[in-house]
């Protein structure tokens, strides 16, 4: 880390960097700050069974997503800077891993669905199959989809850094 900030040849450099930094940086630490100041709302209006329905949900969708990614928000970042010479290649192999998301993942979602059906009622008893689980398993699909998109602008843009 240090070696790139003493790699900073100019000002438009620092500028490109504390410009991503705060990009990236500001919306985790503006969703921890929204979430303090709405916990007196989560006091006033849900039940201690309604955080445990949220944390139960927020499981699934955490494991859904963990289960939907299969590395390959990872393995395209990596293959990015081995294709960034070829632009051709490159192209084809992020063509390739959207489509794999935008097949593949909504699969895994519904047979995730289809197993919660079956035993849901057994293994989470007293979370209602629909709305809470559904709607976990299709906002993980989304963010699988979405942390492709925000991984592939990250590279892009340190790509721009380190060769400007």
């Amino acid at each position: 880390m240090l070696t790139h900030i003493k790699n900073i040849k100019n000002d438009k450099q620092f500028s490109n960097l504390a410009k991503h930094s705060l990009n990236y940086g500001l919306s985790d630490v503006l969703s921890q700050i929204l979430g303090f100041f709405l916990i007196p709302i989560y006091t006033i209006y849900l039940t201690p069974e309604d955080y445990g329905i949220v944390e139960i949900t927020a499981t699934i969708s955490a494991f859904a997503f963990t289960l939907m990614k299969l590395g390959i928000t990872g393995s395209v970042v990596r293959q990015f800077y081995d294709y960034r010479n070829n632009k051709e290649s490159l192209k084809d192999y992020i063509t390739t891993a959207y489509k794999l998301i935008n097949f593949v993942f909504p699969a895994i979602g519904l047979i995730l669905l289809f197993f919660l059906f079956l035993i849901g009622d057994k293994i989470l008893p007293g979370v209602s199959y629909w709305p809470f689980i559904v709607l976990s398993i299709v906002s993980a699909i989304f963010t699988s989809n979405f942390s492709l998109q925000s991984r592939l602008i990250q590279s892009m843009n340190n790509l721009a850094i380190h060769y400007t």
